[in-house]
């Protein structure tokens, strides 16, 4: 009974992990709905209040206290997860199909390993570094528009939204706080970020299109408020470099979906480059366990 125990401990880390990576596979597919029905600004603002207001009652803040160095985490998480990312992944799904955001997503973990390599000053060896290469040429090649032989700009900011989710996971371990206080504190200054962007937008904001809006709840309660809780807690037992590999699966899961839901359709340059991805990924997961 203690070693199931203990097996079950060791393995809950990953189990949070795999789930959060196929909730941001499914963000992809999901905010690519919201960009053609709802003011992107003003839904996701929306979308992080509801997340704060989920986790608050959880958060037990009256037995906290927090100084400059926790503020200085949160806002960090908050800007690179909250803000950057989501605002760089609309504008990025606004000009490109989700099957397209989903396969660029798969870079991520070979994104981590050369940000930790520039922040952390963490020297990646050799198959890391071919991982890296790899990525970055898949990409490429995914990012190709396939006729006037360019790289669509909805393709290159989805790439800045892989790096600003790199940064986002390299600070994620720097908070000292509970799983749910980070969610909570994450969320709230999040929707503040957006705040000054979504205002403007308040005319154009219909409730009566609430078929529209279940994507906000979704985004908000299950995405944001679970995924957040999960993250951290993952991450208190589990490296950032982990974290970046098990992002895997974001890729896997935006594909699955987007071709299911919204009928998208696959093409060669698309898995081409994926495979190329794929390889990357697998690079970096070797590196990781072998350390060479």
């Amino acid at each position: 009974m203690p070693d199931r125990r203990h097996f079950l401990i060791l393995l809950a880390p990953h189990v949070a992990i795999t789930t959060v990576m196929i909730l941001i596979g499914s963000l992809v597919v999901v905010t690519k709905v919201l960009t053609e029905s709802l003011p992107i600004y003003a839904a996701s603002c929306a979308r992080f209040f509801l997340a704060a207001a989920v986790l608050l009652p959880f958060a037990r803040l009256r037995e906290i206290k927090l100084n400059s160095r926790d503020w200085r985490d949160f806002a960090l998480v908050a800007l690179f997860g909250g803000l950057l990312f989501n605002v760089l992944m609309l504008w990025g799904l606004a000009r490109t199909p989700a099957l397209i955001g989903g396969i660029i997503t798969s870079c991520l973990p070979a994104v981590v390993a050369l940000v930790a390599w520039i922040v952390l000053r963490e020297t990646p060896t050799m198959r890391a570094k071919a991982g890296i290469g790899l990525a970055v040429v898949g990409s490429i090649i995914v990012a190709w528009d396939g006729q006037g032989g360019e790289i669509t700009w909805g393709s290159v900011l989805i790439v800045a939204a892989v790096f600003a989710e790199a940064f986002y996971i390299i600070y994620s371990r720097t908070g000292r706080q509970t799983p749910v206080r980070q969610a909570f504190f994450v969320s709230f200054l999040a929707a503040w970020m957006f705040l000054p962007f979504a205002i403007p937008e308040i005319g154009e904001v219909n409730v009566a299109q609430w078929r529209d809006w279940w994507t906000v709840v979704y985004l908000g309660v299950v995405v944001t408020a679970g995924g957040f809780y999960l993250w951290f807690f993952s991450l208190r037992q589990l490296t950032a470099f982990q974290g970046g590999v098990y992002a895997a699966l974001v890729p896997i899961s935006a594909v699955v979906l987007s071709v299911v839901t919204l009928g998208e359709v696959l093409l060669v340059h698309h898995m081409v480059g994926g495979g190329l991805v794929i390889a990357a990924v697998l690079l970096v997961a070797w590196a990781d366990r072998h350390g060479t």
